[in-house]
């Protein structure tokens, strides 16, 4: 693994997530998918959901939709994916062009 001081990351990052999380909150509307893990919340007065109905967060939307999902579903799931991979190219390509020597083989220390 080598780590990078590419503050490009943070800018390819930042441009990305506004129309990602757009794109998660429809697939979880069309798919009747809202609130939060109880159990991860403070209050312990909170009643458990069962996970099926739970809001997806980014790693947990599944690589392939399921067939029986609307089409608004399938939609938004498509191009979730869509602009997920091409995050991931343009910094790919990012890390690729950082010259040699501001790759670290190891992290910095504080």
């Amino acid at each position: 693994m080598i780590w990078t001081r590419n503050a490009e990351i943070d800018v390819i990052w930042d441009k990305f997530q506004p129309t990602l999380e757009t794109l998660r909150k429809q697939l979880n509307a069309a798919l009747g998918r809202s609130g939060f893990n109880p159990t991860l919340h403070s209050d312990s007065r909170a009643e458990a959901r069962p996970t099926s109905t739970l809001e997806w967060q980014e790693w947990e939307i599944p690589r392939e939709a399921d067939a029986k999902w609307p089409d608004a579903a399938k939609q938004a799931h498509t191009d979730w994916w869509q602009q997920r991979i091409a995050r991931q190219k343009e910094m790919d390509a990012s890390i690729a062009a950082t010259p040699a020597s501001s790759a670290r083989t190891t992290p910095t220390s504080l």
